[in-house]
């Protein structure tokens, strides 16, 4: 699934799926893809903007650590959500890889699976991007 959400510099929140890609991918717009179990959507994608090679290796690497690396043009995240969906019991506690791209203008998150932090966020901000004075950095952080 491919969600998108474009941020006017008024508030304004726009969303949609593949039909605002190129937009979100314009320079001069801020915005945020959100890639859910769209792997080969998502591989393509990374590659053809530029991001580097190891980083959209590790995207796609099922046990991944967390961790943040900077690169020139980008910052490339790995964090662990809570899997609240996971059948285990509570001792045997499972987590959800989310990867992010980060640009200026442009987050990117890629995911196997819905996370609760990145629906709760989306919720938050298509109601207004006045949610989000700092922009692609806050959206981030806040998920």
């Amino acid at each position: 699934m491919i969600r998108i959400l474009l941020f006017g510099a008024e508030g304004s929140v726009r969303s949609g799926g593949a039909e605002l890609l190129k937009e979100a991918l314009d320079p001069g717009v801020a915005g945020w893809i959100d890639l859910v179990a769209e792997t080969e959507v998502a591989e393509k994608l990374l590659q053809d903007q530029g991001f580097h090679p190891l980083a959209i290796e590790d995207t796609f690497t099922l046990h991944h650590q967390p961790r943040v690396e900077e690169y020139a043009d980008h910052l490339f995240v790995i964090v662990r959500g809570i899997d609240f969906n996971s059948d285990k019991a509570v001792d045997q506690l499972q987590t959800l890889k989310l990867a992010a791209f980060l640009r200026s203008n442009l987050l990117i998150t890629v995911h196997r699976a819905e996370l609760k932090s990145v629906k709760l966020v989306r919720s938050r901000v298509e109601e207004s991007a006045r949610a989000l004075p700092g922009g692609v950095v806050q959206l981030l952080w806040s998920i």
